[in-house]
């Protein structure tokens, strides 16, 4: 198992609103969904793929490795990319894993560090936040309908650089 620390992102949200799902299986392509949805509807369906991949990987730990009744899914985008949050209440940090070649689990962090330009975890007061941070592709342009992350940005708990 391995823990890194890196540059960015948030000690606290981002400012997306939150969205309550079960902590049950069937939560995972609801996320997914809205994820789609969101990118969308922010004039980027380019980074729907990627994004969906990274709430359907943190969604599906909060809800295999927690236990937890309900979850929590923040969605939000600026100028730097996109922010994915996943709350649960559970107070243990995530951490990679070293996996077996044939083994069909334990892969699901290496797939968002892959993914994303940055990724984290904070703890919170009734639990903790996993974080992404996807970039925009390079296009030379700006976002068409970019909204800042309102939230102040701090220095972040643990995280992980891609």
């Amino acid at each position: 198992m391995t823990a890194v620390r890196a540059a960015a992102p948030p000690e606290e949200s981002t400012g997306g609103d939150w969205r309550t799902l079960a902590g049950l299986p069937e939560s995972v392509p609801v996320a997914r969904a809205v994820t789609r949805e969101a990118c969308e509807k922010w004039g980027r369906p380019e980074l729907a793929d990627a994004a969906a991949l990274v709430v359907s990987e943190l969604v599906t730990n909060a809800v295999t490795h927690t236990g937890c009744r309900s979850i929590g899914l923040s969605l939000g985008m600026d100028a730097t990319g996109v922010m994915i949050e996943v709350r649960d209440s559970s107070y243990g940090m995530p951490c990679r894993l070293t996996t077996d070649p044939t083994s069909a689990a334990g892969r699901g962090l290496i797939v968002v560090a892959a993914c994303s330009k940055s990724w984290g975890a904070r703890p919170e007061w009734r639990g903790k936040v996993v974080w992404a941070l996807l970039p925009h592709p390079p296009t030379g342009q700006p976002p068409p309908s970019a909204e800042p992350l309102t939230a102040p940005r701090r220095r972040p708990v643990v995280q992980q650089a891609a």
